[in-house]
């Protein structure tokens, strides 16, 4: 595969992470007993690094799956870097946000991690390791 296609790739994970956070907080507006800002304001900092860890573990290892596709080192590695990229680009997108590394950034990228190594190795069986 070549380097733009895990490039596009990686930024389709990284595009389908921030819906589904924007999901995430809208569905607190939406269903909150009025509907009310309130409730985003103090529900949306506790929900954020739940939703953040486990949209990039899902969507890491969905796409790591897919990149890799035949068994072995060079897949593995293709898997890596397919990781990285998605991680490079969390990292650049959250300080183009302003936000402050803390809980939410190493969770984000721990789940982006763990996504990665566990499609990689699902897809080569662990093979070469």
């Amino acid at each position: 595969m070549k380097i733009a296609r895990l490039m596009l790739a990686a930024l389709a994970t990284e595009f389908l992470t921030v819906v589904i956070i924007a999901i995430a907080v809208l569905s607190l507006f939406i269903f909150s007993a009025p509907p009310q800002l309130p409730a985003v304001d103090a529900n949306a900092p506790r929900l954020g690094p739940y939703v953040t860890f486990l949209a990039g573990l899902v969507l890491c290892f969905l796409g790591t799956r897919r990149v890799v596709r035949r068994s072995g080192t060079a897949a593995r590695r293709r898997g890596y870097l397919f990781v990285g990229m998605v991680c490079a680009l969390d990292i650049a997108l959250m300080l183009t946000v302003k936000v402050p590394i803390a809980l939410f950034m190493v969770l984000s990228l721990l789940g982006r991690a763990a996504g990665g190594y566990l499609g990689a190795n699902w897809r080569t069986g662990g093979e070469g390791s």
